[in-house]
């Protein structure tokens, strides 16, 4: 078969389908002739296969025909849901601070200051007669141990113990009464 003949099945066949599907159009495009008359059926017959067929109620219909269109494609979206109710916070428990222990009361005393130019000193005693004499500072080898001196001044000192600071006045009947024991450290002062 050669090509001339080829085209010219196919042009035929073409034209066979174009016709065909006219014709098809045509049909399903006609209206319906005659007259229609409606037959009244007589009560429907049960069989044992077949469920009873109930009428249409037309109301329905009515009722769908008579909804309005505008309403919103879509239900509405559900309400949140309530907010949780807060939990009572419960009550903080009283827990009692533990008392720190106080520092023991500084039982020492000041027999007496010497003011210099370069440096000041202080003779200080404890509740067993011992006294050491030491600058601003220095910690006391008296008891309780970890006494510091802060500051001098020619009738009291400041002292540091345990992070607390107390200060001592010059006790003038106490120099009198006390019996010396030195503790200075090497530091002498020579009596008149």
């Amino acid at each position: 078969m050669d090509v001339t003949t080829q085209r010219r099945c196919l042009g035929v066949t073409a034209a066979c389908l174009t016709a065909a599907t006219v014709g098809a159009v045509g049909w399903s495009l006609r209206g319906i002739e005659g007259d229609v008359t409606v037959v009244p059926s007589s009560p429907p017959t049960t069989t044992l296969d077949e469920p009873p067929i109930e009428p249409i109620d037309a109301t329905f219909d009515k009722a769908i025909a008579a909804r309005a269109l505008r309403r919103p494609l879509f239900d509405p979206p559900p309400p949140p849901p309530p907010a949780p109710e807060p939990k009572p916070e419960p009550k903080p428990k009283v827990v009692e601070k533990p008392s720190t222990p106080r520092p023991p009361a500084l039982e020492v005393t000041l027999v007496g200051t010497i003011i210099e130019a370069e440096q000041s000193l202080a003779i200080v005693a404890d509740a067993n007669g011992d006294f050491d004499v030491k600058g601003i500072g220095e910690s006391l080898e008296l008891s309780p141990q970890g006494i510091t001196i802060e500051t001098i001044e020619p009738e009291r000192v400041i002292l540091s113990f345990q992070g607390r600071e107390s200060t001592i006045e010059l006790d003038r009947s106490a120099a009198a009464e006390r019996p010396a024991r030195n503790r200075t450290g090497g530091r002498r002062r020579n009596k008149p």
